[in-house]
């Protein structure tokens, strides 16, 4: 009597569990159709196949919207355009200056003919803006400075210089582009000076 009790008990838990895992199998089915069925209508596929391996693509947001019309976006191209053909600084210039007694050097700083402003010429000492070795006035386009006359004596030697171009505009006083170079300043004796080194 009493293996019958146990058999009847045993046998009744069995049975919610059962369809506990019945059910959690049938909505897991459920699930994985809708999410198959909704992939293949939606006919965005972010893995498309080509020659056997996955393209990974980027969609169209589907909120966008054209801010700008055709004509509003070509005159700000346009402007763009102006703006980085009025900041373009040609460079003409050797990355060399010379000297046989350490104040005048030779060198060749020009402002080149296709730029539309005048430029000016700021030399210092490595990249310390506390020692000035020139600053010129204005170069117009399509000049150029030969010599110039160090602020601070130089001993026989080569130094690296920081050569800062600068353009401003038509009222002298706004900057509208500035670029800076390495300059090599070298000092000593006309026989001793490498002309090999120029670069322009």
């Amino acid at each position: 009597m009493s293996e019958n009790v146990q058999e009847k008990k045993s046998s009744s838990k069995l049975v919610p569990i059962l369809l506990i895992v019945v059910i959690v199998l049938l909505i897991g089915g459920i699930v994985a159709a809708v999410v198959l069925l909704t992939k293949n209508n939606s006919g965005d596929d972010p893995s498309a196949e080509g020659d056997g391996e996955a393209i990974v693509t980027i969609g169209y947001e589907g909120n966008g919207v054209v801010a700008l019309d055709e004509d509003e976006l070509k005159r700000i191209l346009e402007e763009m355009q102006r703006e980085a053909d009025e900041g373009m600084i040609d460079l003409t210039y050797k990355n060399v200056a010379v000297s046989t007694d350490g104040v005048h050097f030779a060198c060749d700083l020009g402002n080149s003919p296709s730029n539309r402003y005048d430029m000016y010429f700021n030399i210092y000492l490595d990249n310390d803006i506390n020692k000035q070795v020139l600053l010129t006035g204005l170069v117009p386009p399509g000049s150029s400075l030969s010599t110039f006359e160090s602020e601070i004596p130089f001993e026989p030697g080569n130094y690296t210089s920081t050569l800062v171009i600068t353009q401003v505009g038509d009222d002298h006083g706004t900057i509208v582009g500035q670029v800076m170079v390495v300059l090599e300043l070298i000092v000593g004796e006309p026989g001793e000076i490498d002309t090999d080194i120029f670069v322009e």
